[in-house]
């Protein structure tokens, strides 16, 4: 039987959803003096570094000891470079409203790749209910700007949900990590192959003169290194490997929540009803997701009971 999350792995995904929401008005900021790819390339490769310095502090090795625990360190790397790539690309060709929605995504995905590939992990009504008032709440945020079609095409639309699908196949990839692959291994692998690989694409397709540095522009590079790459990764691939993936996946949701905040803080966006809204209905889908049903809980306590009664 899944256990419940624990008060101190939900203040962990609220505290990344916070971070990683406050990544889409720092991502506006950095873009104003970074073309795209080479930003990503060069904000995964001084995360990498930075990682690096802090495994070799904790004596952590980097290489790994199976052929099967290389391949995965690989394929996950490459699905983060071409969901970044999918992103990047799909953003020019949709609106960022679409282009939120479609990205948030990814429990979705999570939910059908576990009926697959995590054959240990219950997929309860109470789940799909979630996941499904969680979503919806992240669209109503986004209504009140439906008319702006400017710049919408179907491949936009069709690459960001491509990069949606990517994220998804790696929180399901990560479960399969042996648990001799350490934490910090997996993000310096992940940081130096994708970062070398969109830094090549981006010195191929852009030109390093359109790099224009500010202050504003330098603080935002640096957040989005320090805090959404090295910090967020981090906890959310401890999170994702300690925990049940598809309870962990719907707080995802959060992000584009503290996102539309950040927005209002920092950029003076205004806030609306529909945000407030949105709120609710995210807030009561993850409730719903991580809530067990009676049933659950007795056995629960059945199991707690019969345990108790084999220490003693």
């Amino acid at each position: 039987m899944e256990k419940r999350l624990d008060i101190q792995s939900i203040f962990l995904l609220v505290l990344l959803s916070v971070i990683w929401g406050v990544t889409f008005p720092a991502m506006k900021v950095a873009l104003r003096g970074f073309p795209p790819i080479l930003l990503g390339g060069f904000r995964f490769i001084l995360a990498g570094i930075i990682v690096t310095f802090f495994a070799a502090l904790r004596k952590e090795r980097f290489v790994a000891q199976s052929r099967g625990s290389r391949f995965l360190l690989t394929f996950y790397a490459l699905a983060l470079a071409l969901q970044i790539i999918l992103l990047l690309i799909g953003v020019q060709y949709t609106s960022a409203n679409r282009c939120a929605i479609f990205f948030n995504t990814a429990p979705f995905w999570v939910f059908l790749l576990a009926i697959f590939f995590l054959p240990h992990e219950n997929l309860t009504r109470n789940k799909w209910i979630g996941v499904a008032l969680a979503f919806v709440g992240v669209a109503v945020m986004f209504v009140e700007w439906e008319g702006d079609n400017g710049g919408v095409s179907l491949t936009g639309d069709v690459l960001v949900l491509g990069a949606a699908v990517m994220w998804g196949v790696r929180i399901v990839v990560l479960k399969y990590f042996p648990k001799m692959v350490g934490i910090m291994t997996i993000q310096v692998w992940q940081f130096f192959i994708a970062g070398s690989l969109l830094t090549a694409l981006g010195f191929s397709v852009e030109k390093v003169s359109e790099i224009h540095l500010s202050f504003s522009v330098v603080m935002a590079f640096l957040y989005l290194v320090v805090m959404s790459n090295v910090a967020g990764f981090l906890l959310w691939t401890h999170l994702v490997q300690k925990e049940v993936a598809t309870r962990v996946s719907p707080f995802m949701f959060l992000t584009p929540v503290f996102g539309v905040l950040a927005s209002a803080v920092l950029l003076k966006e205004v806030i609306t009803g529909y945000l407030l809204m949105g709120l609710v209905l995210v807030g009561s889908g993850i409730h719903v997701v991580n809530r067990q049903t009676n049933a659950q809980k007795a056995s629960n306590r059945r199991k707690e009971n019969i345990q108790g009664s084999h220490l003693g």
